[in-house]
């Protein structure tokens, strides 16, 4: 099994309805890949970078919109947001790799 790292933001926040929590990819423009594999040292010190990264204003506004965003109303919990919209990760359209993740996280805690 191969491990695979993106930035992602998990956000709970609450409402009178109880809890919500939501996920968002932000992988924002910063210094963060200066520490990282030799790849994204690579992009990040190319013009590459301004295409796959946003801004840290970007970032930061789809944190406060989903922090002070009402879950149910604004947003759905349990989803996965990017650009303020709901999307599917390419991972979690693999079936067979969604079996195997359920599979080890039931084992691990003892299902």
């Amino acid at each position: 099994m191969r491990a695979r790292s993106e930035p992602r933001t998990i956000v709970i926040t609450g409402s009178s309805d109880g809890i919500g929590a939501a996920a968002a990819r932000l992988l924002v423009g910063s210094n963060f890949g200066a520490e990282n594999s030799k790849v994204l040292r690579f992009l990040y010190r190319t013009k590459l970078k301004d295409r796959i990264t946003i801004t840290p204003e970007q970032g930061a506004d789809q944190l406060v919109w989903l922090a002070e965003g009402v879950p149910g109303d604004d947003w759905r919990s349990g989803e996965y947001y990017e650009k303020r919209r709901p999307r599917v990760p390419r991972g979690a359209r693999d079936e067979a790799a969604s079996a195997r993740l359920w599979d080890l996280s039931a084992n691990w805690v003892g299902l």
